[in-house]
């Protein structure tokens, strides 16, 4: 089937959706491009509507929403047994909070540039994640496309997503919750397989990126590339929370990885384990916690980009 499907996610950027589809849809319809849509009810629908999508032969799906609806829509294509993941092309128009995967990605903020981009369908062959955790008894796994996070950063995303679900908060919340959760997390020993590499040690946080940008253009991963087949991991060492504070710009600047007890690899393969739960996130939506694992899956994915021009 030739036509998009749109999966819509009306609460996305705290209802910003459910208020701009009626001019996105007119954007759509304006520029000829042959699509149906339909709304997801609740957290975690995305996956399955877009499951169904490929289903029913749909080979063009459009997320709508934010970071955490195109993680569904993802998670949709490569859980289903119906086709190929390589023969579905994901295009996105961002309307979430911190829209951090469309910067990395080039997909224009701007509705009209976005629609225009998606109508073009200039596309690139994206990396895609893995992770294999646990929720409290049961094995679990996510794919993901941007950002995971480990530590000290997964319960900052927690904390996001509580008050995304009370429909509470904005783009700068990310921020605020950094502040207000660093006095109160406590660092965890871990032990850390990175390729070749084996260390176990105190840990603030930790990030393993394949996009540049996550919680409203923090670069905790600055040097990733979305397509080179390779992780980029980003251990942030126990540092002072005074330490901490005082280089909160360098998120922002890219020169987090600058600071001495900052380090970076880079890996096909990582492996988390600790005695105690360490939690973690993946494209800002919070999971389950150690042992876990990541494997990179190198351009499995069909992306609508600026970058394929």
């Amino acid at each position: 089937m030739n036509k998009w499907l749109a999966i819509v996610n009306p609460h996305a950027g705290i209802e910003k959706t459910r208020k701009k589809w009626d001019y996105i849809e007119y954007l759509l319809t304006k520029n000829k491009i042959d699509f149906e849509y339909i709304f997801t009810t609740k957290r975690g629908d995305a996956t399955g509507l877009a499951r169904e999508a490929v289903k029913n032969n749909y080979k063009k799906i459009i997320s709508v929403g934010g970071d955490g609806t195109a993680n569904e829509v993802v998670n949709g294509i490569f859980k289903q047994k119906y086709r190929d993941p390589l023969e579905i092309i994901l295009g996105v128009i961002e309307v979430g909070t911190g829209n951090d995967w469309c910067k990395s990605i080039g997909v224009p903020s701007d509705f009209k540039k976005s629609i225009a981009l998606l109508k073009s369908e200039n596309r690139l062959l994206h990396d895609v994640g893995l992770i294999k955790y646990r929720n409290n008894k049961r094995n679990k796994s996510r794919y993901f496309i941007n950002v995971a996070g480990l530590g000290f950063d997964a319960a900052v995303a927690y904390k996001t997503n509580c008050l995304k679900d009370k429909s509470r908060g904005n783009k700068f919340s990310y921020f605020w919750n950094i502040l207000s959760t660093l006095f109160k997390y406590e660092p965890k020993k871990v032990e850390v397989s990175v390729g070749e590499d084996k260390f176990k040690e105190y840990m603030l946080s930790m990030n393993v990126g394949i996009g540049k940008y996550s919680g409203g253009k923090m670069q905790f991963t600055p040097s990733a590339r979305i397509d080179d087949g390779l992780f980029d991991f980003t251990f942030i060492e126990n540092i002072s929370k005074i330490e901490i504070i005082k280089n909160i710009k360098r998120l922002y600047d890219g020169t987090i990885l600058e600071h001495p007890n900052i380090r970076s690899y880079r890996a096909k393969t990582i492996e988390i384990k600790s005695d105690e739960r360490v939690f973690l996130e993946a494209d800002g939506e919070s999971l389950g916690h150690t042992p876990a694992k990541f494997t990179i899956l190198k351009r499995a994915l069909n992306v609508v980009s600026d970058f394929g021009r």
